[in-house]
């Protein structure tokens, strides 16, 4: 809390990136840390890098880093200027990236949506005629009407043993494609 010139505290919010380490495969957390500040004319990824790197020489574990993981950021996968290529570079070897496919996942999704109902107009605001129905989504009946959707590839069978491990946006996804395809909605599976 800052105080103003009548001494009336206000909440004063810092914007900082927290990047958490941790050791796999069993996800045991070794350290967390915020990126130092860079000095022009470093990036912050460096400033990433350089701190992942300590934490390595800490652990001495320079040799044995095999894999590095995170989101697809450029801030991490940028090929010259991101976190893991100047972590290569640090170390004198490439390495293994174990991007997360979430975050990848989402790109084709949203090119897709754009060049069929426009680009949105901010993060969280949609005003192109598909896209901003989509707050109202849940709130919409079924048409009884609706049909698949011919052509293309047949949908592959997930077993269910397959589909009770997956997580929830995996499992609405694949019934999403199920309606689409095959005109049988979620309420009917």
């Amino acid at each position: 809390m800052v105080p103003d010139s009548y001494g009336k505290l206000h909440p004063r919010l810092i914007r900082e990136e927290h990047v958490s380490v941790t050791e796999e495969p069993y996800g045991r957390y070794l350290w967390h840390f915020v990126p130092e500040d860079p000095v022009p004319p470093e990036k912050p990824a460096f400033k990433v890098a350089q701190a992942l790197y300590d934490l390595l020489v800490t652990y001495d574990s320079t040799d044995s880093l095999i894999v590095l993981q995170g989101d697809s950021t450029r801030a991490n996968t940028g090929w010259k200027g991101g976190t893991h290529a100047h972590l290569e570079k640090m170390l004198g070897r490439k390495l293994f990236w174990s991007i997360c496919v979430l975050h990848t996942n989402e790109l084709p999704l949203r090119h897709l949506i754009t060049s069929i109902d426009g680009p949105t107009s901010s993060d969280t605001v949609f005003t192109s005629p598909v896209c901003s129905l989509l707050s109202s989504v849940n709130e919409m009946q079924y048409n009884a009407e609706f049909r698949g959707v011919p052509g293309g590839e047949d949908l592959t069978e997930i077993p269910e043993y397959i589909l009770v491990n997956m997580s929830t946006d995996q499992q609405v996804s694949y019934q999403l494609v199920q309606a689409v395809k095959r005109g049988v909605l979620p309420s009917e599976c």
